[in-house]
């Protein structure tokens, strides 16, 4: 899990007074990146007023380009306890990698009004949860379906639901560890059909759920295959029956002869 430390030195009015006092405040930004599945730095960070704000200015990079972040804010003023509100820019869910980052923060809304001296300013990404394609759209029951996705953080926990038309169906597995893959032994008693879709939830950091394309489930064996299977032919005639949908063997029946 790599740290990545920039300081930097700036002199500014105290927003707090109308006096010509000037205050002295240093901006040590530290850089959590937690990854697990694409390499992230953030470098060149920068802190300068602009009016009544500050602007963070940052670099992020990311050996897979099409990585998205969650980016949070803190500062040491309340030991970095809580995310720092009234910020927009590069902050917040699917931060993409780039250069000359911002980041605006209303600080008077958030530093209490006695504040002076060193600045702490701390941020923290971790990649967005993004699930990758499925190897194939349709699958048997009692399969296996091998899900794999990127972000997340080691340490953080998973919640995967089934969702069939965008609705949760079943929940498929709870707080699994984010190892970025998953196997999923699909039960023989699941209703088949189609618009089936899998979903991932980051449940130690919220952000955004991720879920695969929609697939269909089929019976292990065919339909046409069971009747013709269940077909029971006795002296003078033949008795059809069918299985039920799934996939439980054929009930017992007492056949005596014409």
């Amino acid at each position: 899990m790599p740290l990545f430390f920039g300081t930097g030195n700036i002199k500014l009015h105290s927003p707090y007074s109308n006096c010509p006092m000037r205050r002295h405040i240093q901006l040590l930004c530290v850089v959590l990146c937690t990854l697990t599945s694409a390499y992230a730095q953030v470098d060149n960070i920068k802190l300068a007023p602009a009016g009544d704000k500050y602007v963070i200015t940052y670099d992020l990079t990311s050996s897979d380009p099409s990585q998205k972040f969650k980016i949070t804010a803190f500062s040491g003023h309340d030991n970095f306890t809580s995310a720092l509100q009234h910020v927009s820019g590069a902050v917040g869910e699917n931060v993409a990698p780039g250069k000359g980052l911002t980041i605006e923060w209303d600080h008077k809304s958030s530093l209490p009004a006695n504040f002076n001296g060193i600045l702490a300013i701390r941020l923290r990404a971790v990649g967005m949860l993004q699930v990758k394609p499925l190897d194939k759209s349709v699958f048997k029951k009692g399969s296996e379906l091998l899900l794999n996705w990127s972000g997340g953080a080691k340490g953080n926990k998973v919640n995967i639901e089934l969702l069939r038309k965008d609705n949760v169906y079943k929940m498929v597995a709870t707080e699994v560890d984010n190892t970025n893959t998953f196997t999923w032994k699909i039960p023989k008693n699941l209703k088949g059909g189609k618009e089936y879709s899998i979903r991932l939830n980051n449940v130690t950091e919220p952000m955004q759920p991720t879920s695969t394309s929609q697939f269909e489930i089929k019976p292990k064996i065919p339909k046409a295959v069971k009747i013709a299977a269940a077909a029971v032919i006795v002296a003078g005639g033949i008795i059809i029956m069918t299985l039920p949908e799934d996939d439980k063997e054929l009930p017992g029946i007492d056949i005596k002869p014409n």
